[in-house]
C-alpha cells in the first residue's frame, strides 16, 4: 500500500477526506454496472449489423 490512496489510512483523514478521494472509483463502478446491465452499443456494431442485413436483403 506504499501507492494509490494509502494516505487515507493514516488516521489523519475522515469521511469527507474518503469519500473525495474515492469519487472516480465510484464512478468507474457505476460505469461498469450500466453497461453489464444495459449492453454496450457501439456504432461499429450498428453499422456492421445494418451492411449485413443491406447484405442480405440486395442478395435475395
Amino acid at each position: 500500500m506504499r501507492s494509490g490512496d494509502a494516505p487515507l489510512f493514516t488516521g489523519k483523514s475522515g469521511w469527507w477526506d474518503f469519500a473525495h478521494a474515492s469519487r472516480t472509483d465510484l464512478a468507474q463502478l457505476c460505469g461498469s454496472l450500466f453497461l453489464l446491465l444495459v449492453g454496450a452499443y457501439s456504432l461499429d456494431a450498428r453499422l456492421t449489423r445494418r451492411a449485413a442485413a443491406s447484405a442480405e436483403a440486395a442478395s435475395r
